[in-house]
């Protein structure tokens, strides 16, 4: 009592480049630039160690202004952005993405993932709905989802 008290905590080691769980999990044989537009820094930072972990390439956006900046100036093959942030939601960013790139895909990354409905506008503004908090293997399947080659229309 008044002396304090130690614990030891062992865990096993893991050597990133021996692990082969995230890496065999995406079925993806392309890689991705990505853009992450979310003003919680946390779900940033949590989405791109996924999206790095797969072997993409990432770039983070605090604000959905600072998002368009980005997409002004580098070419993105998928944008992931939060639906709700201030100034500028997901559904405006998904619009912008929309007129002015129209071939990049957006998934709408969000805490009301179950009771987002895609239909009329928002059919066309996103091509997949993520909710939060995610896990490796719905952010792989979802951008594998997107990503697919589409049929060509005949």
């Amino acid at each position: 009592l008044g002396r304090g008290t130690v614990f030891t905590i062992t865990l096993p080691a893991r050597d990133k480049a021996s692990s082969s769980a995230p890496q065999e999990s995406s079925g993806m044989s392309q890689t991705v630039c990505a853009l992450i537009i979310d003003d919680e820094e946390i779900v940033r930072e949590t989405l791109a160690d996924i999206l790095i972990e797969m072997g993409h390439t990432v770039v983070k956006a605090s604000s959905g202004e600072e998002g368009l900046r980005w997409l002004e100036r580098s070419s993105f093959d998928v944008v992931f952005t939060d639906l709700s942030m201030p100034e500028m939601d997901g559904w405006t960013v998904a619009r912008h993405v929309r007129a002015r790139w129209p071939n990049v895909k957006l998934l709408l990354v969000t805490g009301y993932g179950a009771t987002i409905e895609l239909n009329g506008e928002t059919a066309d503004l996103v091509d997949a709905v993520i909710s939060k908090p995610f896990v490796f293997d719905k952010i792989s399947a979802a951008l594998e989802r997107v990503m697919a080659p589409q049929p060509l229309a005949s």
